[in-house]
């Protein structure tokens, strides 16, 4: 009896090391593929220029970007509302955007050139956008290139009065010329002509303003090629065409005369 006991004894101490040793192969491989999860995690760049590709909610068309920043730091630019900033925030911890008035963004990483950030924290309904990652420019430049599009946009902004011009002026793919015009721009990407400054006599434009100029778009006809450039806060010159003669000055105005 006390032999089978022994026998019984040499027995356990074999499986006893074969169940160690499994359980510690099993401990590195699960602690392996958590820290690649963690390293994959860690080195998936969020750094760069994300541009919008889609959107669960149809009424989101606007085609807009997103730079993030190695600060976590993000800015959104529009083109819907002629080119300039839109948002600004930051990127958490916890894989959520927060803008500048506390609303928050979930992020959700697809791919290292894909990402889906969803709403479900604003008034602004449920969505989720789908964004792209664009590798041909630099990102930084890009940066600066919008903020100096958002600087030159806020001074456009306002009402403006044609104060001096040498020769009629021809609207884009609008019939005829005149000699006087009072023109809106607006936040929403929209620009309105009062033509020889009567309330009643109105063309609609969007627009698009570049680094140092300005489009205005009919329909389906951009007019491309529009200068402007700044003599003081309140006056603005417009110069049509790369033409010295087409040159336009514009007075800015607070009260609707």
């Amino acid at each position: 009896m006390l032999h089978i006991l022994n026998v019984a004894s040499d027995l356990k101490k074999p499986l006893k090391s074969i169940l160690s040793i499994t359980l510690i192969i099993f401990l590195v491989s699960c602690g392996t593929d958590s820290g690649k999860n963690r390293i994959e995690n860690k080195n998936f760049d969020l750094t760069g220029t994300w541009r919008f590709l889609e959107s669960t909610d149809k009424y989101i068309t606007d085609d807009h970007r997103i730079i993030v920043l190695e600060d976590s730091t993000y800015y959104i630019f529009s083109i819907s509302n002629g080119g300039g900033l839109s948002e600004k925030g930051v990127l958490s911890k916890n894989d959520s955007l927060i803008d500048e008035r506390n609303f928050k963004y979930r992020l959700k990483k697809i791919d290292t050139n894909k990402i889906e950030i969803e709403n479900h924290y604003s008034f602004f309904g449920d969505f989720t956008n789908t964004y792209k990652k664009t590798h041909y420019r630099n990102y930084k430049d890009e940066l600066k290139k919008y903020l100096k599009i958002d600087s030159t946009r806020n001074k456009v902004l306002g009402w403006w009065k044609l104060s001096k011009s040498k020769l009629p002026i021809k609207l884009v793919n609008y019939s005829g010329r005149f000699d006087k015009f009072t023109m809106q721009i607006s936040r929403d990407g929209t620009a309105t002509f009062y033509l020889e400054n009567y309330l009643d006599s109105i063309v609609y434009y969007s627009y698009r303003v570049k680094e140092n100029g300005i489009d205005f778009i009919r329909g389906d006809v951009m007019g491309g090629g529009t200068k402007i450039f700044f003599e003081s806060d309140t006056i603005m010159k417009m110069l049509m065409n790369k033409r010295s003669l087409d040159t336009l000055e514009l007075k800015k105005i607070y009260k609707i005369k």
